[in-house]
């Protein structure tokens, strides 16, 4: 009987020293295509309004793009520091400028009659009788031409068209010119957004390894992993494995650490980490963040890496 509970006490012990397999959901980013930005520095100047209206916010949208992309780096304990980072910073003056954004758009909108030519149908004798309507139609459409100019002069240009239009007639309700106004503006809100959030997000399950401790002053700390992932306090959890990582120097002490790095966006460490540990679905995750890192090397941005 006592032989039996001595197995079970170290059972117990063995069991207390590991944390089992934790799965919580993070926010993992991809290259999502190619971005006309290049170089560390932007310069956005205000586009030339050659339309009649100005129902579009064009400037204003184009610039919260152009923010997005320069903003200081998000002080979020589990943010991407590479992504959130501040990827490019805002010049003070074009001259000085990687790539200076500017163009032209035209907005316009209103209201046309005309008299359309019938005729009726059916199977009357003799020929068919024309006749005459008036139909009412309404339309709104915007042409954005925008430029990206580079240092070395060179230039890339993109234009955009966007045509909304109503008919009067029969069985059909003809949309007022201002509803015909606010869906062109929804459409541009989005349209640009490929040249400036060029990076894909989504949300990925990631499992954390359970890691068997045998240093007794790390048991301690260890057992705080679970409320770390939880939590989100991952520079926290990333100390932690490194730690673990260090003194006992196991796979699964790698694959944690290397799980943070990879959450804050340090893709080449990360990598280093994982090599020869990893499973299909790490290494697949990891080649396409390595695609993004590479990427955004290529064409100049600001690194931000985390290190613990």
């Amino acid at each position: 009987m006592k032989n039996r509970f001595r197995v079970f006490l170290l059972l117990l012990l063995g069991f207390s020293a590991n944390l089992f397999a934790q799965k919580e959901e993070f926010n993992i980013a991809y290259l999502k295509h190619q971005t006309l930005l290049k170089g560390p520095t932007i310069y956005f100047e205000a586009m030339e309004n050659r339309g009649t209206k100005d129902f579009v916010r064009i400037n204003e949208r184009l610039q919260e793009l152009v923010d997005e992309r320069t903003k200081a780096g998000s002080d979020k304990p589990s943010s991407n520091r590479l992504v959130y980072g501040g990827l490019f910073e805002k010049a003070t003056e074009k001259e000085s400028a990687a790539v200076v954004i500017s163009g032209y758009y035209q907005a316009k909108s209103g209201s046309d009659r005309d008299e359309i030519a019938l005729q009726e149908t059916g199977n009357n004798i003799g020929s068919p009788i024309p006749y005459f309507e008036w139909r009412t139609t309404n339309n709104a459409n915007l042409l954005v031409m925008i430029t990206f100019t580079y240092a070395d002069g060179s230039m890339k240009q993109d234009s955009l068209w966007i045509e909304e239009s109503s008919v009067q007639r029969a069985g059909k309700k003809l949309l007022s010119v201002k509803t015909l106004e606010e869906s062109v503006a929804k459409q541009f809100k989005n349209a640009y957004e490929h040249h400036f959030n060029f990076i894909d997000v989504e949300r990925r399950w990631l499992d954390f390894p359970s890691v068997k401790v045998k240093d007794k002053a790390l048991k301690t700390e260890y057992k705080e992993a679970k409320d770390l992932i939880k939590s989100y306090k991952i520079i926290e959890l990333g100390r932690l494995y490194k730690k673990l990582y260090e003194a006992e120097n196991t796979d699964e002490a790698a694959i944690g650490l290397g799980l943070c790095y990879e959450i804050l966006g340090n893709y080449p460490a990360a990598a280093e980490l994982f090599e020869g540990r990893s499973d299909f679905h790490i290494k697949t995750r990891i080649r396409k963040e390595m695609a993004l890192y590479d990427y955004l090397v290529e064409i100049g941005a600001k690194i931000n890496l985390t290190t613990f």
